[in-house]
């Protein structure tokens, strides 16, 4: 796979899921690389979820990355809010009293691994089943258009004419 299909695999998803939300505001979808690894000559990247999403956390439990359409999982709550809307904020802030109780309980609410100073055990999130199978699918058409046999030629300037048929030579 080369460079241009890796990027355009992942601008194709981003812009999908972008309309897919009915979302028609201008967006530019960019994939940045520094440095490829040597002898490497193409990338790999990582590409995000499609859809928007909401985070619920569960107590003693990882979070659940989901649709936002989602029910929350048994107990859980939303961490996503929404706290602008046309350039104006949606509620007042949080006091700073509001942010350091939640803090406090999130910290309790972790493994005693993760707590750790030293070498943490991290509590990576878990996808809801609706998130994995419309990922499976979005990658799924991506991929099945980028196959050679889905391809169409395309032309950036037009084909040239045949050449003309010269006229019988009636010198002769």
């Amino acid at each position: 796979m080369s460079d241009v299909t890796t990027t355009d695999l992942y601008e194709v998803t981003m812009a999908m899921s972008y309309l897919r939300e009915d979302m028609w505001a201008p967006a530019t979808f960019s994939l940045f690389a520094r440095h490829l690894p040597p002898g490497r000559g193409f990338l790999v990247a990582k590409v995000t979820a499609p859809g928007r999403k909401q985070v619920f956390r569960r107590p003693g439990r990882p979070d659940v990355i989901a649709l936002v359409a989602e029910e929350p999982p048994d107990s859980a709550q939303p961490l996503l809010r929404t706290v602008m809307r046309g350039g104006r904020r949606t509620w007042s802030p949080d006091h700073w009293q509001d942010a350091r109780r939640r803090f406090r309980e999130d910290v309790a609410g972790l493994p005693g691994s993760a707590r750790r100073i030293e070498s943490p055990e991290p509590v990576p999130p878990v996808r809801s089943d609706t998130l994995e199978r419309l990922t499976a699918s979005v990658r799924a058409g991506i991929e099945a258009r980028l196959r050679p046999e889905h391809r169409t030629p395309c032309r950036t300037r037009p084909a040239p004419a045949p050449p003309r048929s010269q006229p019988p030579d009636t010198d002769r």
